[in-house]
Protein backbone atom coordinates (compact mmCIF):
# COMPACT_ATOMS: atom_id res chain seq x y z
CA UNK A 1 0.00 0.00 0.00
CA UNK A 2 1.24 3.53 -0.93
CA UNK A 3 2.34 5.84 1.70
CA UNK A 4 -0.08 8.53 1.76
CA UNK A 5 1.96 11.99 1.74
CA UNK A 6 1.75 14.25 4.84
CA UNK A 7 0.44 17.70 5.07
CA UNK A 8 2.70 18.42 7.45
CA UNK A 9 4.85 22.25 7.14
CA UNK A 10 8.57 21.46 7.65
CA UNK A 11 10.25 23.93 10.07
CA UNK A 12 11.74 26.98 8.25
CA UNK A 13 15.41 27.19 7.77
CA UNK A 14 17.64 29.55 6.90
CA UNK A 15 18.94 29.50 3.24
CA UNK A 16 22.69 28.48 4.33
CA UNK A 17 21.66 25.16 5.72
CA UNK A 18 18.97 24.70 3.07
CA UNK A 19 22.07 24.74 1.07
CA UNK A 20 24.27 22.59 3.46
CA UNK A 21 21.65 19.95 3.03
CA UNK A 22 21.26 20.22 -0.56
CA UNK A 23 25.23 19.43 -0.83
CA UNK A 24 24.82 16.74 1.79
CA UNK A 25 22.15 15.26 -0.06
CA UNK A 26 23.50 15.93 -3.37
CA UNK A 27 26.93 13.78 -2.14
CA UNK A 28 24.86 10.72 -0.79
CA UNK A 29 22.93 10.60 -4.13
CA UNK A 30 26.23 10.49 -6.09
CA UNK A 31 28.58 8.17 -3.65
CA UNK A 32 24.87 5.90 -4.07
CA UNK A 33 25.45 6.27 -7.69
CA UNK A 34 29.48 5.53 -7.76
CA UNK A 35 28.29 2.30 -5.56
CA UNK A 36 26.14 1.17 -8.31
CA UNK A 37 29.00 1.74 -10.55
CA UNK A 38 31.72 -0.12 -9.10
CA UNK A 39 29.33 -3.35 -8.37
CA UNK A 40 29.32 -3.42 -11.82
CA UNK A 41 25.66 -5.29 -12.13
CA UNK A 42 22.49 -4.86 -10.90
CA UNK A 43 22.12 -5.07 -6.84
CA UNK A 44 18.84 -5.64 -4.85
CA UNK A 45 17.75 -3.04 -1.91
CA UNK A 46 19.48 -5.16 0.49
CA UNK A 47 22.94 -5.01 -1.49
CA UNK A 48 22.63 -1.34 -2.49
CA UNK A 49 22.24 -0.51 1.37
CA UNK A 50 25.34 -2.59 2.07
CA UNK A 51 28.03 -1.23 -0.67
CA UNK A 52 27.03 2.33 -0.10
CA UNK A 53 26.74 2.07 3.40
CA UNK A 54 23.59 4.10 4.05
CA UNK A 55 20.10 2.09 6.07
CA UNK A 56 17.73 0.33 3.84
CA UNK A 57 15.28 3.29 4.28
CA UNK A 58 17.63 6.20 3.36
CA UNK A 59 18.53 3.74 0.46
CA UNK A 60 15.23 3.35 -0.66
CA UNK A 61 14.23 6.97 -0.47
CA UNK A 62 17.36 8.21 -2.51
CA UNK A 63 16.71 5.43 -4.83
CA UNK A 64 12.80 6.27 -5.33
CA UNK A 65 13.84 9.65 -6.12
CA UNK A 66 16.59 8.62 -9.16
CA UNK A 67 14.37 6.70 -10.20
CA UNK A 68 11.68 9.58 -10.85
CA UNK A 69 14.85 11.51 -12.23
CA UNK A 70 16.03 8.70 -14.53
CA UNK A 71 19.61 7.98 -12.86
CA UNK A 72 18.24 4.40 -12.14
CA UNK A 73 15.93 1.88 -13.39
CA UNK A 74 14.31 -0.85 -11.11
CA UNK A 75 13.49 -3.85 -13.19
CA UNK A 76 9.64 -5.13 -12.54
CA UNK A 77 10.37 -8.45 -12.18
CA UNK A 78 13.14 -9.19 -10.32
CA UNK A 79 13.07 -5.53 -8.21
CA UNK A 80 16.54 -5.02 -8.73
CA UNK A 81 17.98 -1.50 -9.33
CA UNK A 82 20.42 -0.22 -11.67
CA UNK A 83 21.95 2.32 -13.50
CA UNK A 84 19.26 4.25 -15.52
CA UNK A 85 19.24 5.81 -18.90
CA UNK A 86 19.83 9.59 -17.74
CA UNK A 87 23.52 7.99 -16.39
CA UNK A 88 24.19 6.29 -19.87
CA UNK A 89 23.66 9.14 -21.90
CA UNK A 90 25.79 11.31 -19.37
CA UNK A 91 28.41 8.97 -19.30
CA UNK A 92 28.40 8.52 -23.34
CA UNK A 93 28.55 12.10 -23.70
CA UNK A 94 31.38 12.36 -21.55
CA UNK A 95 33.61 9.89 -23.20
CA UNK A 96 32.94 11.92 -26.35
CA UNK A 97 34.41 14.91 -25.14
CA UNK A 98 37.37 12.90 -24.22
CA UNK A 99 40.66 13.76 -25.87
CA UNK A 100 42.35 10.57 -25.68
CA UNK A 101 45.70 12.17 -26.67
CA UNK A 102 46.05 14.67 -24.37
CA UNK A 103 44.74 12.03 -20.98
CA UNK A 104 47.84 10.15 -22.42
CA UNK A 105 50.33 13.10 -22.79
CA UNK A 106 49.29 14.05 -19.26
CA UNK A 107 50.03 10.13 -18.24
CA UNK A 108 53.21 10.28 -19.79
CA UNK A 109 54.25 13.66 -18.55
CA UNK A 110 54.07 12.30 -15.04
CA UNK A 111 55.66 9.14 -15.94
CA UNK A 112 58.42 11.45 -17.07
CA UNK A 113 58.58 13.25 -13.90
CA UNK A 114 58.95 10.57 -12.00
CA UNK A 115 61.66 8.32 -13.85
CA UNK A 116 63.54 11.29 -15.33
CA UNK A 117 63.51 8.61 -18.37
CA UNK A 118 62.39 9.73 -22.08
CA UNK A 119 59.30 8.69 -23.53
CA UNK A 120 56.98 8.74 -26.55
CA UNK A 121 52.96 8.28 -27.23
CA UNK A 122 52.41 6.25 -29.88
CA UNK A 123 48.66 5.82 -32.18
CA UNK A 124 48.20 3.27 -34.79
CA UNK A 125 48.14 4.60 -37.79
CA UNK A 126 47.53 3.70 -41.82
CA UNK A 127 51.08 2.58 -41.86
CA UNK A 128 51.24 1.17 -37.93
CA UNK A 129 52.51 2.39 -35.22
CA UNK A 130 52.75 6.19 -35.52
CA UNK A 131 54.70 8.37 -32.77
CA UNK A 132 52.41 11.47 -32.02
CA UNK A 133 54.35 12.75 -29.20
CA UNK A 134 58.08 13.19 -27.56
CA UNK A 135 58.92 13.97 -24.05
CA UNK A 136 62.28 13.93 -22.62
CA UNK A 137 63.73 13.53 -19.52
CA UNK A 138 66.43 14.28 -17.63
CA UNK A 139 68.91 11.74 -18.54
CA UNK A 140 70.07 14.02 -20.87
CA UNK A 141 70.35 10.82 -23.73
CA UNK A 142 71.29 12.17 -27.13
CA UNK A 143 68.10 10.51 -28.44
CA UNK A 144 65.05 11.65 -30.49
CA UNK A 145 62.14 9.69 -32.25
CA UNK A 146 60.48 12.61 -34.08
CA UNK A 147 56.76 12.79 -34.17
CA UNK A 148 55.25 11.43 -37.60
CA UNK A 149 57.79 8.65 -37.64
CA UNK A 150 56.15 4.87 -37.98
CA UNK A 151 57.85 2.40 -36.02
CA UNK A 152 58.45 -0.95 -37.40
CA UNK A 153 55.68 -3.36 -35.97
CA UNK A 154 58.56 -6.41 -35.64
CA UNK A 155 61.39 -4.71 -34.27
CA UNK A 156 60.47 -2.21 -31.30
CA UNK A 157 58.39 -2.71 -27.64
CA UNK A 158 55.87 -0.55 -29.16
CA UNK A 159 55.17 -1.88 -32.19
CA UNK A 160 54.92 -5.81 -30.39
CA UNK A 161 52.16 -3.96 -28.43
CA UNK A 162 50.23 -3.11 -30.72
CA UNK A 163 50.61 -6.38 -32.88
CA UNK A 164 49.42 -8.33 -29.90
CA UNK A 165 46.44 -6.00 -28.98
CA UNK A 166 45.27 -4.90 -32.59
CA UNK A 167 42.96 -7.13 -34.91
CA UNK A 168 44.87 -9.25 -37.21
CA UNK A 169 43.65 -8.29 -40.02
CA UNK A 170 45.09 -4.77 -39.20
CA UNK A 171 48.53 -6.26 -38.22
CA UNK A 172 49.22 -9.05 -40.81
CA UNK A 173 50.07 -6.86 -44.19
CA UNK A 174 52.65 -5.01 -42.17
CA UNK A 175 54.05 -8.23 -40.63
CA UNK A 176 54.19 -9.65 -44.29
CA UNK A 177 56.13 -6.66 -45.56
CA UNK A 178 58.22 -6.15 -42.73
CA UNK A 179 59.50 -10.29 -43.03
CA UNK A 180 59.74 -9.96 -46.38
CA UNK A 181 61.89 -7.20 -46.39
CA UNK A 182 63.82 -8.50 -43.51
CA UNK A 183 64.25 -11.97 -45.87
CA UNK A 184 66.51 -9.73 -48.27
CA UNK A 185 68.83 -8.89 -45.87
CA UNK A 186 68.49 -12.15 -43.86
CA UNK A 187 66.68 -15.42 -45.00
CA UNK A 188 67.05 -17.64 -41.92
CA UNK A 189 65.82 -15.47 -39.48
CA UNK A 190 63.19 -13.98 -41.33
CA UNK A 191 62.44 -18.14 -41.88
CA UNK A 192 62.38 -18.44 -37.72
CA UNK A 193 59.86 -15.90 -37.27
CA UNK A 194 56.56 -17.74 -37.91
CA UNK A 195 53.25 -18.08 -36.64
CA UNK A 196 53.77 -19.79 -33.53
CA UNK A 197 56.55 -17.27 -32.75
CA UNK A 198 54.27 -14.35 -33.41
CA UNK A 199 51.76 -16.46 -30.98
CA UNK A 200 54.31 -16.31 -28.52
CA UNK A 201 55.39 -13.31 -28.06
CA UNK A 202 51.62 -11.76 -28.26
CA UNK A 203 50.57 -14.05 -25.67
CA UNK A 204 53.83 -13.09 -23.22
CA UNK A 205 52.87 -9.51 -23.92
CA UNK A 206 49.34 -9.50 -23.65
CA UNK A 207 50.13 -11.90 -19.84
CA UNK A 208 52.68 -9.09 -18.84
CA UNK A 209 50.21 -6.21 -19.44
CA UNK A 210 53.61 -4.51 -21.05
CA UNK A 211 56.19 -4.97 -24.13
CA UNK A 212 60.04 -4.91 -23.65
CA UNK A 213 62.64 -4.87 -25.87
CA UNK A 214 64.11 -8.02 -26.75
CA UNK A 215 67.13 -7.81 -24.68
CA UNK A 216 65.00 -7.82 -21.81
CA UNK A 217 63.77 -11.09 -22.32
CA UNK A 218 65.70 -14.23 -21.34
CA UNK A 219 63.44 -16.67 -23.42
CA UNK A 220 63.82 -18.65 -26.31
CA UNK A 221 60.89 -18.08 -28.11
CA UNK A 222 61.91 -14.51 -28.54
CA UNK A 223 65.49 -15.60 -30.23
CA UNK A 224 64.67 -14.61 -33.29
CA UNK A 225 63.80 -11.32 -33.06
CA UNK A 226 67.31 -10.62 -32.10
CA UNK A 227 68.98 -9.43 -35.14
CA UNK A 228 65.95 -7.71 -35.96
CA UNK A 229 66.35 -5.73 -33.29
CA UNK A 230 70.24 -6.05 -32.41
CA UNK A 231 71.36 -2.64 -34.31
CA UNK A 232 68.92 -0.80 -31.38
CA UNK A 233 69.92 -2.69 -28.71
CA UNK A 234 73.44 -2.01 -29.27
CA UNK A 235 72.90 1.54 -28.21
CA UNK A 236 72.51 0.37 -24.93
CA UNK A 237 68.60 1.64 -24.96
CA UNK A 238 65.80 -0.72 -23.28
CA UNK A 239 62.26 -0.05 -23.78
CA UNK A 240 59.22 -0.73 -22.09
CA UNK A 241 55.56 -0.04 -23.55
CA UNK A 242 51.84 -0.51 -22.59
CA UNK A 243 49.11 0.35 -24.18
CA UNK A 244 46.12 2.46 -23.54
CA UNK A 245 42.29 1.03 -24.22
CA UNK A 246 39.00 3.26 -24.96
CA UNK A 247 35.95 2.26 -23.33
CA UNK A 248 35.56 -0.53 -26.02
CA UNK A 249 38.91 -1.92 -25.37
CA UNK A 250 40.33 -1.08 -27.76
CA UNK A 251 44.29 0.08 -27.87
CA UNK A 252 44.33 3.26 -29.21
CA UNK A 253 47.51 4.51 -28.21
CA UNK A 254 50.57 3.14 -26.08
CA UNK A 255 53.14 5.03 -23.30
CA UNK A 256 56.70 3.95 -23.87
CA UNK A 257 59.68 4.77 -21.78
CA UNK A 258 63.29 4.19 -22.82
CA UNK A 259 65.33 3.02 -19.82
CA UNK A 260 68.82 4.01 -20.79
CA UNK A 261 71.86 3.07 -19.39
CA UNK A 262 70.02 2.04 -15.80
CA UNK A 263 69.66 -1.41 -16.84
CA UNK A 264 67.65 -3.74 -18.47
CA UNK A 265 63.77 -3.16 -17.89
CA UNK A 266 61.97 -6.58 -18.24
CA UNK A 267 59.50 -8.21 -16.06
CA UNK A 268 59.29 -7.35 -12.35
CA UNK A 269 61.18 -4.30 -13.11
CA UNK A 270 59.78 -0.98 -11.08
CA UNK A 271 59.98 0.79 -13.98
CA UNK A 272 57.64 -1.70 -16.33
CA UNK A 273 55.05 -1.47 -13.67
CA UNK A 274 55.16 2.28 -13.47
CA UNK A 275 54.35 2.28 -16.90
CA UNK A 276 52.20 -0.17 -16.45
CA UNK A 277 49.62 1.81 -13.96
CA UNK A 278 49.92 4.94 -16.01
CA UNK A 279 49.03 3.16 -19.00
CA UNK A 280 45.61 2.05 -16.95
CA UNK A 281 45.29 5.33 -15.64
CA UNK A 282 45.12 6.40 -18.86
CA UNK A 283 42.50 3.61 -20.08
CA UNK A 284 40.48 4.42 -16.83
CA UNK A 285 39.60 7.88 -17.87
CA UNK A 286 38.64 7.27 -21.36
CA UNK A 287 36.14 4.83 -19.56
CA UNK A 288 38.36 1.27 -19.77
CA UNK A 289 37.72 -1.42 -16.98
CA UNK A 290 39.48 -4.69 -17.17
CA UNK A 291 37.95 -7.09 -14.86
CA UNK A 292 41.04 -9.01 -13.71
CA UNK A 293 42.77 -6.25 -13.02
Amino acid sequence: MARKAMAVEPPAQSDSSESANGIRAMRVGLSLLKAFAAQGEAMKLKDASTVSGLSGSRTHRYLASMIDAGFIVQDAATGNYDLGPVIVELGLKALGRLDYLKIAQDELDKLVTETGLDGHIAVWGSEGPTVVHWRPGRAGYQIRIQEGRVLPLLGSATGRLFLANRKAEETAPIVSRELAAIHETNPDVAADIDANVLDAVCEFIRLEGVSFSIGSLPDERFLPFDAVVRRFDTLGFSTVAAPIHDRLGTNVATITLFGGGRGRIGPGHPIAARVREHAREASRKLGWYQIDE
